[in-house]
């Protein structure tokens, strides 16, 4: 155990490489955020993901990996990660601003992650459709916080944007949150990018 140099308020707590031993260890550590890396020995990350949510729905889960392939950040986003990093493209104080973000509620990608989620891949057949059970509008005010929450702002950056409390955000994307059935920020920015919510 020891803290995460130099933030001394970030204290890690578990080191691992194998799926499995993540899961089995999670039974006897308490943690808010894990990193998880894809290539993980064993059942991988995004299956090692989507046990821990079935465990599990409320610590925080962030890819930090290699791969840049859409088809792996859309698989992320599946399983309710909320958020994810390449290793090429970031730095250490990113991991930290990436650990705060989440922590908030929000979530987090580097700018290379952004630019891939904002291309709406659905286009290009690279990810399968989402099928809506529920055929939901969104207000302008709606569709200006989804933007926003798209690029991973946190909900006081939002309203100072809007002009509006963070407090309203807060409630708008808790409301829409409701209203698409999903379970959480993440996703909800699934729900956007797949059913085209922005232009």
């Amino acid at each position: 155990i020891e803290y995460m140099k130099p933030y001394d308020d970030i204290l890690v707590v578990l080191l691992t490489d194998s799926g499995e031993d993540l899961i089995e260890a999670l039974k006897a550590v308490e943690v808010d955020v894990i990193f998880l890396d894809l290539r993980l020995k064993g059942i991988g990350g995004i299956e090692t993901a989507r046990r821990i949510r079935e465990i599990d729905r409320e610590v925080k889960i962030i890819i930090l990996t290699e791969s840049e392939l859409p088809s792996q950040i859309f698989k992320s986003l599946k399983v309710n990660a909320n958020g994810y990093l390449t290793k090429a493209k970031t730095k250490a104080d990113e991991l930290y601003r990436a650990i705060k973000t989440v922590m908030n509620g929000d979530y987090y990608c580097n700018e290379f992650v952004e630019k891939i989620l904002g291309k709406q891949l659905i286009h290009n057949n690279q990810i399968e459709p989402f099928i809506q059970d529920l055929y939901v509008e969104f207000s302008e005010i709606e569709k200006q916080i989804l933007k926003h929450t798209c690029e991973h702002k946190s909900a006081e950056e939002i309203g100072k944007l809007i002009k509006k409390s963070k407090s309203l955000v807060d409630n708008y994307r808790s409301a829409m949150i409701k209203r698409t059935k999903t379970n959480n920020i993440a996703g909800l920015v699934q729900y956007v990018i797949k059913n085209e919510i922005l232009d």
